[in-house]
């Protein structure tokens, strides 16, 4: 079950100077030693040691490292190998630096290079992990060889410990964004911003839990921690604004429970079949018999009960559609649950196309200080609504009217101006045609007929 903690107090035990201007940021046991990921300017990121095997703590700073770090290296471990540390150069989204996961063997004292991934392989690297001979990583956008471009991810992605050669995925939901591991290494837990859900699975990829957070809620980056003792999970969310985080507890992540997983084109041409394809499993227990599923889409235009989905006799199941309605279409799948398995849901995405319409835009001004504003609608399907704008320079938009267009596609206004401004229509769109819009500057007006005076 959910739970909130508040504030809790804080013990500190022991202290260890790094000296000024280091800002230590990340740390991982590796080796018999701490490591710190450290480095106060941007593009200096260092790693540094502390011994405490003996008497007196040694520091040691500035160790020697393949390549450069934009930020302080994100470090990460495991009691399963103690001799191998993953260093982390972590990226963002808006700024696709390289996230370049390197792991190095510090069994020596020195790290010694085992193993790099390539930059271009996972951009928006948020969080890793390492598991008994796993990298999981959560990127926001994986590298699409057929298409040689950047994809966005639907899974965190996994390398092998030995050469970071691929080593599978598991099905997380859109721009992973956290990851972490028990203890004892018998269970990963994975995030996903988009999704907005915690899932559960063994390292093989088994699922074993899915848990969607409470409405409102989202899953912080790197949010997401096991204690001790492997029992409890916490994670860190903030509300629908990015605010507020708050600290909530997860006492029974790894009970038995359903599991539902699907897969579906990101994009797709409207009036073309979609095909979601999917899994439903149950933790401790294995799918034996088929089971029926619900399907429900929901578009632009409202929500739409499909027919039922029957499962094979190991869980896996498929279905098509034909979309009529461009944008989003969500489908979501539910197992109802039933005397042994609780209920589970997933749902899936297609973004589906939708045709372009002629918008246009145009500003006369006249005496008297106004400006006749007039935006020219082409073809569209449901919706002949516009909404025209003017933006006084530095001021902020002001709508000047919002209606349906004319039988000719003409909406007209006028508008009273001193300054020079921009003006701009807008069409939301509809279930057939993408939403529009176009601007065009003034910047001058007519203090009366036959003088123009210009800004």
């Amino acid at each position: 079950m959910w739970g909130r903690l508040g504030p809790s107090a804080r013990c500190r035990t022991r202290r260890y100077n790094l000296g000024t201007f280091t800002c230590p940021t990340w740390l991982a046991p590796a080796g018999g030693k701490i490591y710190v990921g450290y480095g106060c300017q941007t593009g200096k990121g260092k790693l540094g040691s502390i011994d405490v095997r003996g008497a007196t703590p040694v520091v040691a700073l500035d160790l020697p490292l393949d390549g450069e770090y934009y930020y302080p290296p994100l470090l990460r471990s495991t009691p399963a190998d103690p001799n191998l540390l993953l260093l982390v150069d972590r990226s963002s989204v808006s700024f696709p630096i390289s996230g370049r996961p390197i792991l190095y063997d510090v069994s020596s004292g020195t790290p010694s290079h085992v193993a790099s991934l390539a930059g271009s392989a996972c951009t928006g690297l948020h969080d890793a992990a390492l598991t008994t001979d796993k990298v999981i990583l959560a990127c926001s956008y994986l590298w699409d060889p057929q298409t040689n471009s950047r994809v966005a991810a639907t899974e965190h992605v996994a390398y092998s410990t030995t050469d970071l050669s691929p080593a599978g995925a598991y099905p997380s939901g859109t721009w992973p964004t956290a990851v972490t591991t028990s203890p004892g290494g018998s269970f990963v837990i994975l995030g996903s911003s988009e999704s907005d859900s915690i899932h559960v699975a063994r390292p093989d990829g088994t699922p074993v839990r899915r848990y969607d957070l409470p409405p409102g809620d989202h899953l912080e980056v790197r949010g997401l921690a096991v204690s001790a003792d492997s029992r409890t999970l916490y994670v860190v969310t903030t509300d629908q604004d990015r605010k507020n985080p708050a600290l909530r507890v997860l006492t029974d992540f790894t009970t038995t429970g359903s599991s539902l997983l699907l897969s579906a084109p990101a994009t797709s041409t409207r009036t073309a079949p979609v095909t979601v394809r999917g899994t439903v499993a149950f933790a401790g227990a294995s799918v034996s018999t088929p089971r029926t599923l619900r399907v429900v889409k929901q578009d632009l235009t409202g929500s739409h009960p499909l027919p039922d989905v029957t499962t094979s006799a190991d869980g896996s199941f498929s279905f098509s559609d034909t979309p009529l309605v461009g944008g989003a279409n969500t489908y979501t799948v539910t197992f109802p649950g039933d005397s042994t398995q609780p209920a589970t849901s997933q749902s899936a995405t297609v973004q589906v196309s939708r045709a372009a319409t002629a918008l246009s835009i145009t500003a006369k001004a006249t005496h008297g200080r106004r400006a006749t504003v007039t935006a020219q609608l082409g073809t569209t399907y449901t919706n002949r609504t516009v909404c025209l704008y003017a933006q006084p320079y530095g001021s902020s938009r002001r709508t000047l009217t919002c209606r349906a267009v004319d039988a000719y596609g003409k909406l007209t206004a006028t508008y009273r101006t001193y300054q020079r401004v921009t003006f701009s229509a807008s069409f939301a769109g509809d279930e057939r045609y993408a939403p529009a819009e176009v601007s065009q500057r003034m910047y001058g007006f007519l203090p009366k007929p036959g003088m123009f005076r210009g800004y």
